[in-house]
């Protein structure tokens, strides 16, 4: 792919309040930020502020419609 420079791995857990099931997913992804710009802790904040924004968006409609 033109343009990324590193590639990354994430492993997280969560627990379904619901259910109270614990999962593990590992989430893989590309960037187009070097290492000398974007270490491990960089990348990791990069994708937690992404995260934010996904929850902050579709948190209440799912949980309000009980859509997942």
């Amino acid at each position: 792919m033109p343009g990324r420079r590193q590639a990354f791995r994430i492993r997280r857990a969560r627990t379904v309040l619901k259910t109270d099931a614990i999962t593990v997913e590992t989430a893989y992804g590309l960037t187009s930020l070097g290492a000398d710009r974007a270490g491990p802790a960089e990348v990791l904040a990069l994708n937690r502020g992404h995260r934010k924004i996904e929850n902050r968006l579709h948190c209440v409609r799912d949980w309000s419609w009980d859509e997942d």
